[in-house]
């Protein structure tokens, strides 16, 4: 696994330090791997899929399936989304 990749982006806000990393993983080399830190907090950990740090739905519920960042919650999370569907 590495990061061989910085992706530099207009910031929305010159105040909050982010970082937009992204390579390659040897178990999944088709995919990638991408990490977005935004004001010294890891917002997504996952698979490659071209997220922006500035958007804001990184951290909702159902997102606990592809950010790893979530995967502590994922229980409480997978019930909180289920009773959302029904």
């Amino acid at each position: 696994m590495d990061f061989s990749v910085l992706d530099i982006k207009l910031p929305n806000n010159p105040e909050i330090p982010v970082l937009n990393l992204s390579g390659g993983c040897d178990w999944q080399e088709d995919e990638g791997l991408h990490c977005l830190i935004k004001n010294r907090h890891v917002v997504y950990m996952g698979s490659w899929n071209d997220e922006d740090v500035w958007d804001s739905h990184l951290l909702d519920d159902d997102q606990y399936l592809v950010n790893y960042v979530l995967y502590p919650q994922r229980k409480a999370l997978q019930q909180k989304v289920a009773e959302r569907l029904k």
